[in-house]
Order: structure tokens, then C-alpha cells, then sequence
């Protein structure tokens, strides 16, 4: 399935999700982009836009050391220290926000939740495409 088609049907899920949950705010929200990808990459630059446009909330992409590289050899702990981090220092966010993970971005989204003390308190979760079961192979690497 072409990457676009994708990222709007993810993009139309969360805006129902953030439309139904809480339609008498406008609440914040952050995306976590997946490995391999960054946040000045057109796909998530346009995904996050999209979002802020149909929800009518400020949204922001947060990103992780250097993006693309880090986000593959940087260790997912300590990915997620930054993100926690970043929220805790935006005054935007600081009456609560909503996260939208897409794949990796997942686990570090899950990882705030779960382990940002004094944190801004998250209103909402959104989990897309996240292996939050663990994978059992890469594709094309010789394990069915």
C-alpha cells in the first residue's frame, strides 16, 4: 500500500479519536514519528499539519537527537528522557496534551506516559501501527 494513503487514513483515525474524546477543547498534541523517519521529512511534517488543521489544536512534532540516525542507534530509554524532556519544558503543553505515536514513536510515547514524573498529565494516547507487542522478524531478512 502507498505511504500516502496510509498516512491519511492514520491521520483520519486520530482526527475522529481527538474529535469525538474532547470536542468542547482544543487540546495540544504531540507526534512521535517512527525509526527511520524525522520530523522535517515531508510525510510527518505534512501528517502533523493535517492534524492541527482538523482538530483546531496546536500540534508538534518533537524531536529526538538528530532524527533519522538517532532514531535507530540511539537506546529507546533514552529516546524517551528526551521526549520527556521537551514536554516538560513547553509551557505550551502544560495543561495537558495528547500524544500520537506512529510505529517506534509508539513505545516512546508509552514510555512517557508510563515513566515522565512531574510531567504535564496526558489527556490521550494514540497508538499507530506501534509494535507494542514486539516484532517477531524483519521482513526480507531470511526469518518466515
Amino acid at each position: 500500500m502507498p505511504r500516502a494513503p496510509r498516512l491519511a487514513g492514520a491521520a483520519v483515525v486520530a482526527l475522529l479519536f481527538l474529535a469525538f474524546v474532547l470536542p468542547a477543547e482544543a487540546v495540544p498534541f504531540v507526534v512521535l514519528h517512527g525509526i527511520g523517519d524525522q520530523c522535517a521529512n515531508r510525510g510527518v511534517a505534512k501528517f502533523t499539519k493535517l492534524l492541527a488543521d482538523w482538530s483546531a489544536a496546536d500540534g508538534y512534532c518533537l524531536e529526538i537527537g538528530s532524527g533519522t540516525l538517532d532514531s535507530w542507534v540511539m537506546p529507546l530509554e533514552q529516546q524517551a528522557d528526551i521526549i520527556c524532556k521537551k514536554v516538560k519544558e513547553m509551557k505550551e503543553l502544560s495543561g495537558g496534551y495528547n500524544i500520537v505515536g506512529l510505529s517506534q514513536g509508539n513505545l516512546i510515547g508509552r514510555a512517557v506516559v508510563e515513566y515522565c514524573d512531574d510531567a504535564p498529565p496526558v489527556k490521550n494516547f494514540i497508538s499507530l501501527a506501534g509494535p507494542h507487542a514486539g516484532t517477531a522478524s524483519v521482513p526480507l531478512c531470511g526469518v518466515s
